[in-house]
């Protein structure tokens, strides 16, 4: 990426982290190598983390970390967590789901 390319996109990410920082939702940025690069404070406390590197440095150590499951007590498998649909490029809306820390099963 040459330095005016990688410049924009660095402008365009803060400018998306502004407009997304306040909001109620959690909202997490994940690269297309599938690392977590950003979070809303938001998606910090519905989580219970401090900090971004809490959730994983990818996809891959956000499922070891947290097992998510629906309101009806089902639980999803890797493959259904939101996170991957995104990546996937699946659009959806109004998916709510119960976040359980793996090291706290009892926590929700």
């Amino acid at each position: 990426m040459t330095d005016d390319a990688s410049l924009a996109t660095q402008t365009n990410r803060k400018q998306l982290q502004q407009i997304i920082t306040g909001l109620s939702e959690g909202v997490i940025l994940v690269e297309p190598d599938h690392r977590i690069v950003w979070a809303n404070e938001s998606a910090l406390q519905l989580h219970g983390v401090e900090t971004v590197e809490d959730l994983g440095a990818d996809v891959d150590a956000y499922r070891e970390r947290f097992a998510l499951r629906y309101r009806n007590n089902h639980p999803l498998q890797a493959g259904n967590y939101p996170i991957d649909r995104v990546i996937a490029g699946e659009t959806f809306s109004d998916v709510i789901v119960e976040v359980i820390p793996a090291a706290d099963p009892d926590r929700c």
